[in-house]
């Protein structure tokens, strides 16, 4: 059971494993004058007071939650779909 102490931001940076933090907050209404609400959240692994590592970014979009895709999944899924195409330019 926890006491009634609340960690300072300066106890937090010095605690190690992994941390969520948000990253960036935005509410955008559409033309129909509905608010959507986009939050994105940074999961990071610190390993000291000043170093902090991103595993991945997730974004809430109207509370709904997505995990961002890594730029290598999102590189190598465009450079399989181009490779057909390089193959008949350079062997036909």
């Amino acid at each position: 059971m926890q006491t009634g102490v609340v960690p300072t931001e300066q106890a937090l940076r010095r605690a190690k494993g992994k941390e969520y933090t948000l990253h960036h907050k935005e509410i955008v209404k559409d033309k129909n004058g509905v608010e959507h609400r986009l939050y994105i959240i940074c999961k990071s692994l610190r390993t000291d007071e000043n170093t902090s590592t991103p595993i991945a970014f997730y974004y809430i979009i109207d509370g709904v939650i997505f995990q961002a895709p890594v730029l290598y999944d999102t590189l190598n899924s465009r450079v399989v779909s181009f490779a057909p195409i390089t193959y008949v330019f350079f062997y036909y």
